[in-house]
């Protein structure tokens, strides 16, 4: 079956980048409609830390950086004559990618391989979003990494 729609996860990190211009390419070469999708994880604030005006504040300045993401990536979309939307969802990202492709009708996912994450440490004790995601989605997932050549 043909690919008509993909998602394509951003971070603002370098391989999430690397992935949307990948991407915007193979979509404008095959006609693919992109979706670009920012997942907000909610940093860990205890509710006796923070009062709850701080609070709200960090999180809509967290939401605004993620719609700054999302034009910017939107931006190799747009030059490559590419029909792109974009989504901000908030949760656990590896879970909201994972509902988009069973709710979206995607067929392929381009997905960085490592992003803004949890650092090593966090690939070792939690796996990262990446390895999360690659488990638990049932379509092709086109995966960036350090070694993957654009040129």
């Amino acid at each position: 079956m043909p690919v008509r729609k993909a998602l394509v996860p951003v971070d603002g990190s370098e391989m999430a980048n690397k992935a949307a211009r990948l991407a915007a390419r193979f979509a404008a070469e095959h006609g693919w409609e992109v979706v670009l999708l920012y997942v907000l994880e909610h940093p860990p604030m205890p509710s006796f830390a923070f009062p709850s005006d701080v609070k709200e504040t960090a999180l809509r300045e967290l939401r605004e950086e993620g719609r700054r993401i999302l034009r910017e990536a939107e931006k190799l979309f747009t030059a490559a004559d590419v029909t792109v939307t974009h989504k901000l969802v908030e949760g656990s990202a590896a879970e909201m990618i994972a509902a988009e492709v069973e709710t979206g009708g995607y067929g392929i996912i381009a997905l960085g391989s490592t992003g803004l994450g949890r650092g090593k440490l966090g690939l070792l004790v939690l796996g990262s979003v990446a390895e999360q995601v690659i488990r638990t989605v049932k379509v092709p997932i086109l995966l960036v990494t350090e070694a993957t050549e654009l040129d």
